[in-house]
């Protein structure tokens, strides 16, 4: 056996352990390198995540910061030249429009438009580099339990040029955050942790509260991408299946800051999807049969109460983002208890007990900031109904498993304080409470 092998026999035992196929302390170094090629990428990087030191998964989570604050950088360059000829484009639209003018304008915004393609490229590089280079390093951590000299030297030059991720106000405090333990079922109980928060929006829930949390947020995150604990967010969108890209959310701005190292692009993602939605579309009018050409023709847009989902690893704390479509009119009316909205939030929680999601944070009024319309009646009823309907799907899902569940009911910021105040004195009124335990020592 060679020395290589040698200085890793415990490593590679490790790893025959997990395969349950250990190999033989014979075994040559081409052999064990071939069960190594074997493996696919999930399974090298929770080998490696599992085995290596504490000091290389240091290293690793610090290329990922590395890798994050290059995209930035890019991100921010991008986003400062392209406000910039926006800006020279409202100022030439306002000049009077002579034949000088409408030349500078069309120039102005011929080369906005080679800034954004040009951009879209070295982006797309930038991240094509960041995956290869994460993969390099997982491969080596997994082989050899450390990490390409190449790389480290690499990220250590660039220490200098860091940037240091934007963070959410944290200064005021939300307007309500209360925990519960609850019973679900009636006569086989399970035991689930219920929170009712509010936050100014739900993709902040997907943000860092601090900087300094960002090292410990991506170890956390390493350890829990491919596990069966994984947690998820629901967010309200329209029928457009790209609607993300083609509006530029908060949510895609918040995903492009970094390379996603796991998982396709959000924006590849969400093109999957609307090919996906073309030939569902063709499924539900009975023309699943029709040639490929007719399902590119077909409609990509999408009805009320679907949902699609979309997988992260450069998220805080979020694994998971379930898109629900929605309306304008879901804003105002009531809904009953068969909207499609809530046969959307059913399907949701079913495909989470199958998917290992065992987080679940919920937008409890089903609207992400409020109006005119959010009245306390409105919002009174607008909780019950979902308090309910929740408790039901929880019911239905635990009936045939005994996994617990942590479910957070997501509030917007900005209601009024009898609004919060009324919907947390409901939830103990729906949902079954378990009792509090009071320990008192007696003296001798």
């Amino acid at each position: 056996m060679s020395s290589e092998v040698d200085a890793n026999l415990d490593y590679w035992m490790s790893l025959g352990a997990e395969l349950s196929r250990t190999p033989r302390a014979g075994a040559s170094a081409a052999s064990l390198r071939s069960l190594a090629d074997s493996l696919s990428f999930p399974e090298k990087f929770e080998f490696a995540i599992r085995n290596s030191s504490a000091d290389s998964l240091t290293l690793l989570i610090q290329l990922e910061m590395h890798m994050r604050n290059e995209m930035l950088t890019k991100i921010r360059a991008r986003n400062w030249e392209v406000d910039e000829l926006a800006r020279k484009c409202e100022q030439a639209m306002l000049e009077e429009h002579g034949a000088q003018e409408q030349r500078r304008f069309n120039e102005l915004n011929d080369r906005l438009k080679q800034v954004h393609s040009a951009y879209s490229v070295q982006i797309k590089e930038l991240a094509e580099k960041h995956r290869v280079a994460f993969r390099l390093a997982v491969d080596s951590l997994h082989s050899h339990n450390s990490i390409p000299a190449s790389l480290i030297d690499e990220m250590h030059n660039e220490t200098g040029r860091a940037i240091r991720a934007k963070t959410v106000d944290v200064s005021q405090a939300p307007d309500v955050d209360e925990s519960y333990t609850v019973y679900i079922g009636s006569q086989l109980k399970s035991m689930h942790n219920i929170r009712l928060q509010s936050t100014p929006s739900l993709v902040d829930l997907c943000k860092l509260n601090n900087s300094e949390e960002e090292q410990s947020s991506r170890l956390q995150m390493a350890m829990s991408v491919y596990s069966r604990s994984l947690s998820a967010v629901i967010l309200l969108v329209s029928k457009d299946p790209l609607f993300h890209a083609r509006h530029n959310t908060e949510f895609f701005k918040l995903c492009e800051q970094s390379t996603e190292l796991h998982f396709d692009s959000l924006e590849q993602q969400l093109e999957d999807n609307a090919e996906s939605t073309r030939k569902a579309n063709l499924w539900r009018m009975g023309n699943e049969s029709q040639v490929e050409e007719e399902t590119k023709n077909a409609s990509d847009s999408l009805e009320i109460g679907d949902v699609y989902c979309t997988k992260h690893s450069n998220l805080h704390n979020i694994q998971v983002a379930f898109h629900l479509i929605v309306d304008d009119i879901l804003r105002t009316s009531d809904i009953q208890s068969r909207n499609p909205c809530l046969n959307g939030i059913r399907n949701i929680v079913r495909l989470s007990a199958r998917l290992g999601i065992t987080t679940l944070y919920i937008p409890l009024l089903l609207i992400d900031q409020p109006s005119e319309a959010t009245t306390v009646a409105w919002c009174l009823k607008r909780a019950e109904m979902m308090f309910k309907c929740v408790k039901g799907f929880l019911i239905e899902v635990c009936s045939s498993s005994a996994q617990h569940y942590n479910i957070h009911f997501v509030l917007p910021s900005g209601l009024l304080p009898s609004i919060y105040h009324h919907i947390s004195t409901m939830l103990p009124t729906i949902f079954h409470l378990v009792p509090s335990v009071s320990i008192t020592s007696q003296a001798d």
